[in-house]
This record gives structure tokens, sequence and C-alpha cells, in this order.
């Protein structure tokens, strides 16, 4: 590795530029075809961690390469990875909250036990919160420290939080959400800090059983997917609502009659008082906005006791923000357009938050009414002016080919969304 350092450093000097990519390319092959073996000895990928390493770690060997401050900019130049992933000189990290049930019925919503609705636990994002207890401060340092190893400037940093629909959280977990974003963020000018705190977080997790819990989620997402595929719709919201509770899939009594009870909500027309009753009923005395210290065996419950922060707090860490060497420029959440009301958005600015993604999917009430999303056009129509006025940028989730849909009535209804002066939002994201 480090030879080939040296043979790219010699080069750089050589044309006093970054190299290109075919150049870049033909070095590490060399000084790969002189090393015996069939593994592959040098990986671009692998390179800049390297130099990072002995620059941090190993000081004095590292002077002896007599690097300058110009050639070490024009060597990042040419190791770093994916460079659009920070071309507009922000650095964008996503995050997800924990597993949790939604308040709506969406027919085309997939159901993945071990993520939050409407996420699949094989995307990379979704990997990276499951490896790290969908912790945002674990989530937060753990992409901080990838992109710095992978070359790119991390001083302005944009914050997404996924998860679904962010009011169907307690308040209290989304101060506390809040708060260890901004920590995070503070805390990553001290590795030291980082480590320490990291390490803690990691025992916490352990000792409250998390962690087996997490560990239990293959075996039910399994089963959750053979009685799903056999017709019974219920079961995978079912043990989701479970596992956001805190509790065991052993706990036999009470999974038979969530059961149940899913079922009859099921059975009820989406988004009806008879489909919620029933689901609220079923987690009695397990209510999803009082669950600390409530449920037997659980992990999440006993989490719960110490992801506490309070508004004060989190407004100190965001003062503390503006000075720091890693800045929040952009705060983003995920919500539906029924749950954008006066009240939610006043909480949303004072937790930090200056951007909302929100699931429009479609514009054509047939479309809707068929996939079950239970929000008409006038209520988009509302969240979106009640975003600009508490001054939100508008970020909208659009979805083509949903039941009843044809391409010329995608064409149409996206044209409409873009064009009309009620929507116009400032970005799209087009789910085909």
């Amino acid at each position: 590795m480090e030879k080939t350092l040296h043979n790219i450093l010699g080069e750089i000097r050589r044309t006093n530029a970054p190299l290109a990519p075919d150049a870049l390319d033909r070095i590490i092959r060399a000084r790969n075809r002189e090393v015996a073996g069939p593994v592959r000895y040098v990986a671009k990928k692998k390179l800049l961690p390297f130099y990072q390493e002995a620059k941090e770690h190993r000081p004095e060997h590292w002077r002896t390469w007599g690097v300058s401050p110009a050639e070490e900019a024009l060597l990042v130049r040419t190791l770093q990875v994916k460079p659009r992933r920070t071309a507009s000189g922000v650095a964008t990290v996503t995050v997800l909250t924990k597993p949790w049930p939604c308040s709506s019925a969406c027919l085309y919503c997939p159901n993945d036990v071990r993520m939050p609705k409407s996420y699949l636990h094989d995307e990379p994002a979704c990997q990276r919160a499951e490896r790290n207890w969908f912790d945002p401060y674990l989530q937060v340092t753990a992409r901080l420290r990838t992109l710095h190893q992978m070359g790119h400037v991390t001083d302005k940093v944009e914050l997404i939080v996924l998860g679904g629909t962010w009011s169907d959280y307690p308040e209290a977990y989304q101060i506390w959400y809040m708060h260890e974003l901004f920590r995070a963020l503070n805390d990553m000018g001290c590795e030291t800090a980082v480590e320490r705190e990291s390490e803690t977080r990691r025992k916490q997790y352990r000792d409250t059983g998390i962690a087996c819990e997490r560990d239990d989620l293959a075996n039910w997402a399994a089963e959750a997917q053979a009685r799903v595929t056999a017709g019974d719709a219920s079961y995978n919201e079912t043990v989701r609502n479970l596992y956001a509770c805190g509790t065991r899939a052993d706990n036999a009594p009470l999974h038979s009659r969530s059961t149940d009870r899913n079922a009859a909500s099921i059975d009820a027309p989406p988004c009806s008082a008879a489909a919620d009753d029933t689901q609220g009923a079923a987690f009695e005395p397990f209510a999803l906005d009082n669950l600390q210290g409530s449920a037997p065996n659980s992990g999440w419950a006993a989490a719960a006791q110490w992801q506490t922060a309070t508004f004060f707090q989190l407004e100190a860490l965001q003062r503390e923000n503006e000075a720091a060497e890693h800045r929040c420029v952009g705060l983003v959440v995920e919500t539906r357009p029924d749950a954008v009301t006066p009240k939610r958005l006043a909480t949303l600015r004072r937790l930090g938050c200056t951007k909302l993604q929100m699931g429009i999917q479609s514009l054509d009430e047939r479309i809707l009414a068929a996939n079950h999303r239970g929000i008409g056009v006038d209520r988009m129509q509302q969240a979106f002016e009640l975003a600009r006025i508490f001054g939100f940028k508008t970020h909208a989730h659009f979805m083509t080919n949903l039941l009843g849909a044809t391409p010329e009535s995608d064409a149409a209804d996206y044209r409409r969304m873009v064009e009309h002066p009620a929507f116009k939002p400032d970005e799209v994201k087009l789910y085909p």
C-alpha cells in the first residue's frame, strides 16, 4: 500500500495535478502485478484510509514521505471515492428511526418487520441502521467516518431522517432523536469522545436485550412472509407492532390476541375509525405512546428509559453546532400530508427541521382511493400551503404504475404536480 502511494505521489509531483482515473488504474494494476498470488493486493478504496491512518497514528513515519499540503489536496482528489456524493459541497447523511407501525394502511406499502413501515432491510441505509440499533448517534458518526475515509469534506451536513411518518413516533422519542443527531455532529471533532460514547451506547443496547431481539427478527420475517404468502395479510403488521412495543415472539397470549385484533382491523375499511379502534385495542396496555417499561421482555422499552432529552438540551446543542466542525445545514423528515398541521410544524421548526418529505404518490382522486391512500388532493394542497407558511422546503414523493394508473395518466398527473401553483415542490423523488 505504501509503495503504491509513493508511486501515485511521484506521478502527482511530476504533473502537478490530480491523476485521471485511467492513470490511477494503471499504477494500481502495475503494483498488483508485482505482488504474487491471485488476490488483488491494492484497491483504490483502501488507499486513502491507509494514508489517513498513517498521518494520524504514525505521524513521524508519515512525515518522512514529505507530502506538502498542496500535494495532499491533489492526492485526496485523486483517491476520492464516489465524488458526486459531495459535489454540491454538502455531505448527505441518511439515518433511520426504529421500527414502528404506521397509522395509515396504503395498499402499495411494503412490510418488513425489521424496519420502519415502508422500508426493506436489504437497502444500504437500512442495513447501516440495523447494524447500529437504529441509534441516531451511532448512525451519524459511522457514516461521517466512512465519508471521511472516502475523501469527502464533511464540514456541511444535510441530515435525512427516514422511517415513515415522523409524527407517528412519540414526541419524547422525536426530541431525543434530534438531540442525538446534533450531539453526534458536535462530537465528531473529537475521535476519543466518539469512541468512548459509541462503546457505551453499544453496551447499553446489548444490556437491554435489543441485540438478541434483533437477531430473532430473521426468523420472524421468514414466518411472516410465509403467512402473508398464504393469505394472512394481518400477520406481518402484527409482528411489527410486537417488535415496536419491545415484546418478544415468545409472548404467546399477546401475540394471539394481537393477531385476532389486527385481523379485525384489516377487515374494517382502511383508515376508518373501526380500524383505528381495533388496532389500538390490540396492544392494551402496550399503548404506542406509553411504552416505557410496560412490556415484558422489552429491550426497546428498557432503552426508552435512557433515550430521553429535553427541548432545552436540544436547543443548547443546536447553538453549539453553529460553530462546530460539522455543521447541520439541512434537516429532513418524512411525513404524510394528513399529518401536516400547524402544531406539528411548529414542533418540527423547534426540532431544527428545514425540509419535509411528503408522500404525495398521486394527485388523481380515483387512483388514491383505489390504493387506500386515505388522503384527498385538497388535504395535500393544504399541506403544501402550511409547509411554505412555516418556511419549510418541500420534497414530494411520487409513484407511477399504481393500481388503476396508466402511463398516460401518470404523465398528466406528474405534470400537474410540478406545474400547478398549489404544489410545485422544491424536490421530487420518483418511485417507478
